[in-house]
C-alpha cells in the first residue's frame, strides 16, 4: 500500500478570518498574489475550481470538498496540471483559517499519495511565495511583486 505525503505551511495575518477568505476566493485579489493566476470557483460543496493563467489557459483544476466560510476550504486538485504527462491522480489542498485575537492563522496543507510526491514537492515550493503574497496584498492593499520561485529541490 502507498503511503502519502503531506506538507504544511502556516503564517499569521494581520486581518480578519473573513477578509482572508476574501482574498483567497476573489479572483482579481488571487491574479496578485497566486503566481499570476485567477482562481475560479463558485466556493460551494462539489463546484469545479479553475487556476487559469494570463492567457486564459487552465493550468489546474479541481473540486472543492468542503467550503466553510470564513474557517475552511478543501479541494481536490487534478495532479495533470502541475505534471508533464497526464496522471488521474489527485491532491488536497486545505485552507485552515483561525482567528487569533486581531490576526488570523492561515495554514495550507497540500497531501497526496507518495505516488506523486515530486509533483507536491514542486507545488508545495510555491507556499512561500504565494502565502507571502497574499499576506501582503491583505494587510497593505498592494501586491508584493517578486520573481516567481525556482521548483523546490
Amino acid at each position: 500500500m502507498d503511503g502519502e505525503f503531506s506538507h504544511t505551511y502556516s503564517a499569521f495575518i494581520k486581518a480578519s478570518p473573513g477578509r482572508v477568505w476574501e482574498a483567497l476566493t476573489d479572483p482579481s485579489q488571487t491574479v496578485q498574489y497566486f503566481p499570476y493566476q485567477e482562481v475560479r470557483s463558485e466556493w460551494r460543496d462539489g463546484s469545479d475550481v479553475a487556476y487559469t493563467g494570463p492567457d486564459g489557459t487552465v493550468r489546474a483544476s479541481g473540486t472543492v470538498v468542503e467550503a466553510d466560510e470564513p474557517r475552511r476550504l478543501v479541494l481536490t486538485v487534478n495532479a495533470d496540471g502541475f505534471s508533464q504527462s497526464p496522471s488521474h491522480d489527485k491532491f488536497s489542498l486545505i485552507w485552515d483559517i483561525e482567528p487569533f485575537g486581531e490576526a488570523t492563522l492561515l495554514t495550507v496543507t497540500h497531501s497526496g499519495p507518495d505516488a506523486i510526491r515530486d509533483l507536491l514537492v514542486r507545488a508545495t515550493g510555491h507556499c512561500p511565495h504565494t502565502v507571502s503574497g497574499l499576506k501582503t496584498l491583505v494587510e497593505t492593499g498592494a501586491p508584493l511583486r517578486i520573481t516567481d520561485p525556482s521548483p523546490a529541490r
